[in-house]
């Protein structure tokens, strides 16, 4: 495997924006997929440490299904 994808997903569009979770998978194009990685980030924490949630996101994130939404936003 000597491919490595990343999403993040988070709370706004600007550096300095909440991160809610960072997932990673390695892959090969012949080999298909290999690792995976998924954590959600605490909001509470991120907040603490200076970083901020853009209003039009979160409004966002609440017109998208109900599971996913809370669970993206399972720490705040």
């Amino acid at each position: 495997m000597n491919n490595v994808m990343i999403d993040l997903e988070t709370l706004g569009t600007a550096p300095g924006s909440v991160v809610l979770s960072i997932g990673a998978v390695t892959f090969d194009v012949d080999e298909g997929i290999g690792s995976t990685f998924y954590t959600l980030i605490s909001v509470e924490d991120s907040l603490r440490h200076g970083l901020t949630i853009d209003a039009s996101t979160l409004r966002w994130w609440a017109k998208q299904e109900r599971a996913t939404y809370l669970e993206a936003l399972d720490y705040a």
